[in-house]
This record gives C-alpha cells, structure tokens and sequence, in this order.
C-alpha cells in the first residue's frame, strides 16, 4: 500500500529538466524583475552567453566575406634588402671587384597590381562567401528557436515543480487532519477507532511526504539557478522571479497539420540556411576550379637600388643590378599552368559539397516530417490532457468520500491510503499531461519558425 502511494507522488526528479551548462565564472547584471515566459527569452537572447557565441559565429562569416571581397582590390607590395658589399669599378663593358673596400648596397622594389578579370574565379569566390553568411543567419535563428525550447524546460519546470510541491502540502495537510482526528477517536474509544497500525501507516506516508516537498522545493532552486545561467544573470544581487509559478494550459487551438507545414516553408530559418550551405559548396568549386585559368591584372612595378661603392652605369643597356632607377606599368598576366596541390585542394572541395549536398537533402526532405511529429504529439496531448483532468475530479471525490468515511470510523486507514495514491497519482498525471502540452507548443512553434500564440 506504502508503495503505491510513495509511487504516485515520488516522480518529481524526472518532471524537471535543469541545465547542463558551466556556472563556474559568475557575471553580474541588473536586477531581474519578475518575467513570464516571452520575458525570460527576450532576457536570453539579449544577454545569454550561448546567444553571444552564435552572433560571434557571424562575425566569423562576415570575415569571410570581406575576406572574399578583398581578392578584387589592389594589393600593393613593398620588398626592401640591404646589405655590405664589396667595391665594384669599371664600365659597361668591364668591371673590377675589390674585397678591400666595403660599402653598403640596398634594393627596394614596390609593386601594386590591380586584378581585372580571373575568368569568373573572384566572382564565385564572392558569391560563395554571400551564401555563407545566409546561410550562417539561418543557423543563428535555429539556435535562437533551439534556446526557446530551453527556456521552455526551465521555466515550465519550475512551474511543474510547484504545482507539485502544492499538491504534496495539500496532501499533508489533509492527513494531518485525519491522523488527528483518528487520534481523537482512539482517545474517546469510539467504536470503528482506527487501529495504532492505521496510524503509524499515516505517520510513515506524512514523513515521506515531507521528504517529497523537500525534493519539489530543490527542483524549483535547480530550475531559479538554471534560468539564471541562460538570461546571464548568475551571480546577480537578485534572484530570478517568475511573474507566476502556477503551471496553466496554453489557450490556443490547434489547426490542421497542412496550416503549420505551410508556415514552416515561408518561416524555418533551415529552409534557407541548408540550401544556401549547399549552394555556397557548389559555388566554392566552381571559384577553386577557376584558379586553373589565368588572371589578367594592371599593374605597376618600381625598382630603386644604390651601392656606395659601386659605380654607376647609367646607361640602359649596362646591366648594373646595384644601381637602379627603374619603373613600368601596363597589363599583365599571371597564369598557374599546373599545381598538384590546387588540384588536391579542388578535389578536397568538392567532395565537401557532395556530402554538403546529400546531409541536406535529407534534412531538407525529414523537415515536413519534423512538423507532422510536433503536431501530432501536440494533439494527443491535449487529448491527454483533457482526460487527465477528468480523473483528477473522480479521483477527488473518491478519496473525499474515503477521508469522511475515516473520520466516521466507516472506512479503515488502507482504504484511505489507497484513495490518496489515486488523487494523488491522476494530479501528478495531470500537471505532467500540462507541462508536457506546453513544451510541444514550443516544440511546433520551433519546427515552423514562428510564434504560434498569435498565429490566424
């Protein structure tokens, strides 16, 4: 009997999912004030660490992409050497070296190109970093649909482990009454007094149910430490506060599954964010493969060399690499004729976008299926939840009826018993029923990409 009762009431641990993040470095922010579910997620996306990470990553792709851009503008280069050399004497037609004098010789050298055309190479290459940054964004709003559902589990936990910790208190109280009353009873010698055993099986189930809203009590404390975690408020002066910790069913009707895949195709951010990675792959090898071909560029190049101890050979036609004053500026081309590791490379990035490809055609084709789940486990949940509501109310009465029957002397104390690991089974049932049914209407709200509390 002890254990049916101990069973309907002891499923606390598994109704609260708490976080798994590090809390090892606190950080201080503003008071928190009390916040309902909208208000702790706008609070996590403006100031949660896991949120910061994902907008860093999109400061990575827009590297890449001015990286990308970078290929099509000038490039200037500066090349300078000096160093001690020997005397050199003579003429254009011949010269003398002597290593008994020294001197210092320099070179400098600046080249600016300008690229023009690259047959179509600079320009995949630019496009491909374009559909990487989409592609990038789309993954950002994925992650911030993936908080929700955290969000979700803490902050309908808390509520769940409230309503619990209400509904073993509540339970307290009425055994207290009843044990009381059959104290009173055995005190007076009425007839139909409960025994000394009825009464130590009441004592035993009211110690563990003091134990059982211990344990509610720290699953609200864990779900408190959690949020604060996630909306970056851990180690604050204030602790986080729910606007209301009594766990309530979402008033919202559900539609036809065909309404919530519709949205998905027009709102899912990894409708976008999958074709673009792949489109991005394909562009990358079309931009690698572009490398084969030459580049055709502007530019201009200026030489300055000078020997203190050289003499110098102004003419043109003297080759005189320690003296020199020369400039030139034109079209010019610069053409790789063959290297095996550009064609490694190449390889390398196609067979990435092939798997590219097959990874996100599958995902792309499991997307509808993902929105049929959420919505079909939706509707048994209301379902559910309807129903589970009902048995609270029978259950109620029976175990209303049990209680006034104990204190008439009618009804023995395992009869009683029995009655409350009923009640106390089909509230449990109910309020899970409930928590369950409000993180499937984050979970679909997830796998169509919008906010379905306003939705037409």
């Amino acid at each position: 009997m002890k254990a049916r009762v101990l069973a309907a009431v002891l499923g606390i641990s598994g109704c609260v999912s708490v976080f798994a993040q590090d809390v090892s470095a606190p950080q201080t922010s503003a008071a928190t004030d009390r916040l309902d579910f909208d208000g702790f997620y706008k609070r996590a996306l403006e100031k949660g660490a896991r949120i910061q990470e994902s907008a860093a990553q999109l400061k990575v792709s827009d590297a890449r992409a001015q990286l990308a851009r970078a290929q099509s503008f000038p490039t200037m280069q500066l090349e300078a050497i000096a160093g001690p050399s020997p005397s050199f004497t003579g003429n254009a037609l011949e010269s003398n070296t002597s290593f008994d004098r020294w001197g210092v010789a320099f070179q400098n050298k600046i080249e600016i190109i300008q690229p023009l055309y690259a047959f179509g190479a600079l320009g995949k290459l630019r496009e491909a970093a374009s559909a990487a940054q989409e592609a990038e964004r789309g993954r950002h709003e994925r992650e911030k649909l993936l908080l929700k559902q955290d969000i979700a589990k803490l902050y309908y936990g808390y509520q769940l482990a409230f309503e619990l910790r209400e509904v073993v208190q509540g339970l307290q109280n009425q055994i207290t009454k009843a044990r009381d009353e059959a104290e009173k009873m055995r005190d007076h010698r009425s007839k139909n007094a409960p025994s000394a055993t009825d009464i130590d099986r009441l004592d035993m189930v009211l110690a563990e149910l003091t134990a059982r809203s211990a344990e509610a009590q720290k699953f609200m404390d864990l779900a408190k430490l959690g949020m604060a975690v996630e909306i970056g408020n851990y180690g604050g002066q204030n602790d986080v506060r729910w606007a209301r910790a009594n766990l309530k069913r979402r008033e919202a009707d559900l539609k036809e599954l065909g309404f919530y895949q519709e949205i998905s195709h027009t709102k899912r951010p990894e409708y976008q964010a999958l074709r673009k990675e792949s489109e991005a792959r394909d562009l990358l090898v079309e931009a690698e493969a572009g490398r084969f071909y030459p580049t055709i560029f502007a530019g201009a190049r200026w030489t300055f060399a000078s020997n203190s101890v050289s003499t110098d050979q102004p003419s043109v036609f003297a080759n005189d690499p320690y003296n020199q004053n020369t400039a030139m500026a034109g079209i010019g081309i610069r053409w790789n004729i063959f290297s095996a590791d550009a064609r490694a490379k190449v390889a390398a990035v196609r067979a990435d976008a092939i798997k590219t490809h097959a990874k996100n055609d599958a995902l792309l084709r499991n997307l509808d299926a993902d929105v049929e789940k959420n919505w079909q486990e939706l509707k048994y949940l209301k379902v559910a939840t309807e129903q589970k509501a009902l048995v609270v109310q029978s259950a109620r009465r029976v175990y209303l009826d049990m209680l006034g029957g104990f204190a008439l002397g009618s009804q023995k104390a395992k009869d009683l018993l029995e009655s409350i690991g009923s009640l106390a089974g089909a509230q449990k049932a109910s309020l899970d029923a409930v928590f369950e049914e409000n993180l499937a209407w984050v979970r679909l709200e997830a796998s169509t990409g919008q906010d379905l509390s306003n939705a037409p």
